[in-house]
């Protein structure tokens, strides 16, 4: 337990590395770029499925319009960013 003098551990991103917790969970660092991005693309699309599920039990509407409502909404930002990124040549890493 730090003292009331001692300075918290900081959140991911600080760029201070800490051993004393665990990195987010990600398929990078176990497959390839193609595979990985495969199954990011395929996990953004079930959580998007039930965040539009979700909506659509808690509020009024179809539970299938909603989730496609929301993949094609979350996939299709993801995309433009994805295009504006390789239109000014950033890199991801």
């Amino acid at each position: 337990m730090p003292s009331a003098l001692e300075a918290p551990d900081p959140p991911y991103g600080s760029g201070v590395s800490s051993n004393r917790r665990r990195p987010p969970p990600h398929p990078d660092p176990v497959l390839a770029r193609g595979p990985a991005l495969f199954v990011a693309i395929i996990s953004s699309a079930v959580v998007l499925v039930g965040v539009g599920v979700y909506s659509a039990l808690t509020r009024v509407g179809s539970w299938w319009k909603n989730g496609l409502k929301m993949v094609c909404i979350g996939l299709g930002a993801a995309a433009l960013g994805f295009a504006i990124g390789r239109l000014f040549h950033a890199s991801g890493g």
